[in-house]
């Protein structure tokens, strides 16, 4: 749990404030497994189009945890994550300036299909 103005957590939970309500973390997880599992294949069916920037991250975030988070797609206004994740490098949770700076000059859109883009 986190202090009173953090905007995610679920007060006197474990867990995150989630569409459906849920305040039992072993719910929560599998409501989100179970509902972003789906997004993600509809996702294989019928990918985002775009090129990869913060307004195409965003779409997929949103599309992924539409059903679980209402603030699916927008970036996060404080640092949060999985506590098993906690003490790794925190890249994954950036804002679009961010995103901007470390994809410059890279070409993801061209590399989506698993090549890694050189970097120097």
């Amino acid at each position: 749990m986190s202090d009173a103005s953090d905007p995610y957590p679920d007060p006197g939970t474990d867990v995150l404030k989630n569409v459906p309500g849920l305040r039992n973390a072993e719910q929560c997880g599998a409501f989100e497994t179970l509902n972003t599992a789906a997004r993600i294949y509809e996702l294989l069916q019928n990918p985002v189009r775009g090129g990869f920037d913060a307004a195409h991250l965003k779409a997929i975030h949103k599309h992924i945890f539409q059903d679980v988070f209402a603030w699916a797609g927008e970036f996060r206004t404080t640092l949060l994550g999985k506590a098993e994740y906690l003490g790794q490098p925190a890249a994954w949770f950036c804002n679009d300036a961010h995103i901007a700076t470390a994809t410059a000059g890279e070409n993801y859109a061209a590399n989506r299909s698993g090549a890694t883009a050189k970097r120097s």
